[in-house]
């Protein structure tokens, strides 16, 4: 059957499994800390910004910093998408296939200097896509303490159709 453990015992690295879900094991978790913002972060943020502009919607916003934050959270995310997860996954399907799902998600193949290389190149869609996020929280704390506001030009002036 295999050896008994003591329960709380830790095991050594190359022996963790987790038999409940498989496919999440070796650390994969810090991996998906940003990729998790996806959709449906991107869903969150629109709201967020939707409800801001609700509360007062007779302010004019500038919106210099919000282009920014866009712009950048989403290359960002596709840079992490493209250089990263993309080719490890790819790398990681045609492993399954030609030698097994246990040699895919095996530590010998996620050590390897190629994996590691993308995992690392992945740090530059980081850096854009925490860029945009630092900007976005700037505009939003702009938008509490006025500068990411407009200064009012006064009343304007209707003019009639004749």
């Amino acid at each position: 059957m295999g050896e008994r453990r003591k329960r709380g015992e830790i095991l050594p690295v190359n022996r963790r499994f987790d038999r409940r879900n498989p496919v999440r094991q070796f650390g994969d978790e810090r991996l998906d800390r940003f990729d998790e913002v996806g959709v449906y972060g991107m869903l969150g943020i629109g709201l967020m910004l939707f409800c801001f502009k609700g509360m007062n919607a007779r302010q004019v916003w500038r919106t210099g910093i919000l282009r920014y934050a866009f712009w950048s959270i989403n290359i960002g995310l596709a840079l992490m998408v493209l250089i990263s997860v993309l080719p490890v996954g790819l790398m990681q399907t045609w492993a399954s296939v030609e030698h097994g799902m246990w040699y895919a998600r095996s530590a010998e193949f996620l050590q390897t200097d190629l994996v590691g290389t993308l995992r690392w190149l992945r740090v530059i869609g980081d850096t854009i896509f925490a860029a945009g996020i630092v900007a976005l929280a700037w505009f939003v704390l702009g938008l509490v303490r006025g500068w990411s506001i407009e200064e009012e030009a006064g009343p304007v002036a209707e003019t009639s159709r004749a």
